[in-house]
């Protein structure tokens, strides 16, 4: 068994005040000699922390939980951004607690408030991004435990790309490539925009902003419905055959499925029309590194972390919304963004 701290005071000859102190990084009022010997005599005997004491002491369990549905496609979770969320509470002592539960847990009125009480957490960070269910935020607001919302636009506590202004971003820098013809493409996630995740809308929009602002007019080239996968290709065929088809094109996705109708065509690479799409990876087409618009989920994860330890100290306080902001990644450390306003 590992030892307790009363046979560490007993090896070492310190009372075991003096020794609670050192293991709990309160030694400081001791000398530096004091602090070693007993850190080194409580690791050569095993000595393991124990939590449940600690938080019955300080009040808290110096762990975070990520909660997560287990439909993917509510809760994306690239490594960038499950690494940053570790690394930053790595850097403040504390650990992370995971939990994936499927959506008819999340909005259980029996089992959500029971869970949330008994993961012993200080705190949530809620990665569930597209069209929370009203039962589970109510649960989750009436559990009144600190909890941050990760790429979901709400008004307070959450963390999210500014997918508008990555769509002004992505106008102005086709402009300084002298680009005056710039479409935009969109698939539709659901049959209607108001299926759509946040960002579908948002990006359009930043994009429809950006021409205006350049005295230029929006040209929207995605139907009124949704365009399934098999039909993207022959869709994009059916405007790169037009005379006076855009030189460029932002989408939202999936650039590749232009290069390859503009490819079916007999299109040349350089006659197909620039394609700059979101993304927080490289793309790389035909061995063709592309230029995205980019967003970091390193910075997503760290500043959501931080704003979640700013509430855990003062859990009723509602924090504005953190936008981060897009770049669009041009190649090896080259990078365009807006000036500062």
């Amino acid at each position: 068994m590992p030892a307790s701290i009363k046979e560490i005071a007993k090896m070492t000859g310190y009372s075991a005040q003096t020794v609670s102190r050192v293991l709990n990084n309160n030694g400081a009022g001791h000398r530096k000699s004091t602090c070693d010997e007993i850190l080194k005599v409580a690791e050569s005997m095993g000595y393991r922390p124990n939590a449940l004491a600690r938080a019955m002491v300080l009040g808290k369990f110096g762990s975070i939980g990520l909660l997560l549905s287990t439909n993917a496609g509510r809760s994306y979770l690239p490594s960038s951004l499950l690494t940053s969320i570790h690394d930053t509470l790595a850097d403040q002592n504390l650990h992370l607690t995971i939990g994936r539960l499927p959506d008819e847990k999340l909005v259980d009125s029996d089992y959500m408030p029971k869970m949330l009480r008994e993961w012993t957490c200080d705190g949530f960070l809620i990665n569930y991004t597209d069209h929370a269910p009203k039962e589970m935020t109510d649960l989750i607001h009436r559990s009144r435990l600190p909890s941050i919302w990760i790429n979901n636009k709400r008004e307070d506590d959450c963390v999210h790309p500014d997918d508008f202004g990555g769509g002004k971003l992505a106008v102005e820098y086709l402009r300084t490539q002298g680009h005056t013809r710039i479409a935009y493409l969109h698939y539709r996630w659901g049959e209607s925009l108001e299926d759509a995740h946040y960002s579908v809308v948002d990006r359009m929009e930043g994009y429809k902003a950006g021409m205006r602002e350049a005295g230029l007019d929006p040209w929207i080239l995605t139907k009124g419905h949704k365009i399934h996968q098999e039909a993207r290709v022959e869709t994009c065929k059916e405007w790169l055959v037009l005379p006076d088809r855009p030189t460029a094109v932002i989408t939202y996705t999936s650039p590749e499925y232009i290069q390859i109708a503009g490819l079916e065509l007999g299109m040349k690479w350089e006659e197909i029309p620039q394609v700059l799409s979101f993304s927080d990876r490289p793309v790389s087409i035909a061995g063709r590194p592309q230029t995205i618009v980019y967003l970091d989920q390193y910075l997503l994860g760290r500043a959501a972390v931080e704003s979640l330890l700013e509430k855990t100290l003062n859990p009723e306080q509602k924090l504005a919304p953190k936008k981060i902001e897009y770049c669009v990644n041009i190649g090896p450390d080259k990078v365009f963004r807006l000036p500062p306003s």
